[in-house]
């Protein structure tokens, strides 16, 4: 019973935070601004957020950016603990896209990307909390998705109207690629 209270007031509270976060466009990094000034109250929520999720918008840029990276530092980590591949090594092939731009924050076109390996683990903490059910719980996407800016690129707001997504393919026969699809986008003038 007193575990169930603890989960609903955990769960009225993350909507709330996000409720308010989506309307007002929280902006991490106008708050970081405040970081280190202790004797200030707007410094409080800053420190916080450093503290549970080592984020500094002084010194990390934008929150989406920041996870995106904490996501690509664990999937490097998997791939050279569990499948035994360094793309480091000079031994091992190179991973493509290890040095690509980051995709846009958004759970289409690939949802693993959104979720990660972080999601299935707090979810997997939580299963005695909702019964024996997994249910995967995106922290620091939801974090970077209720970002100012964030909801627009959730949706696809972020390119202008004259912008539009195209893709084209390397050819094998060319010494550059293997057939691989490039996304780009692509700006229609009149």
């Amino acid at each position: 019973m007193q575990m169930n209270r603890l989960f609903l007031a955990a769960t009225l509270a993350l909507s709330s935070i996000s409720c308010h976060m989506t309307t007002s466009g929280y902006d991490f990094t106008a708050q970081g601004q405040q970081i280190d000034n202790h004797w200030n109250a707007n410094s409080t929520v800053p420190r916080a957020v450093r503290f549970f999720t080592g984020y500094d918008s002084q010194r990390d840029g934008t929150y989406r950016d920041f996870q995106y990276a904490r996501k690509q530092n664990i999937e490097l980590t998997v791939r050279r603990h569990l499948l035994n591949h360094n793309p480091d090594n000079p031994n091992h092939a190179e991973v493509p896209s290890r040095y690509a731009a980051r995709p846009r924050h958004s759970v289409l076109p690939n949802p693993l990307r959104y979720f990660h390996l972080e999601s299935l683990i707090i979810g997997a903490a939580l299963t005695p909390v909702t019964g024996g059910v997994l249910i995967p719980l995106p922290i620091d996407s939801l974090l970077g998705t209720f970002e100012k800016g964030g909801v627009a690129e959730f949706f696809g707001g972020d390119m202008g109207e004259d912008e539009v997504i195209t893709a084209s393919a390397i050819p094998a026969s060319l010494d550059m690629g293997d057939d691989t699809v490039v996304g780009t986008v692509t700006q229609i003038s009149k």
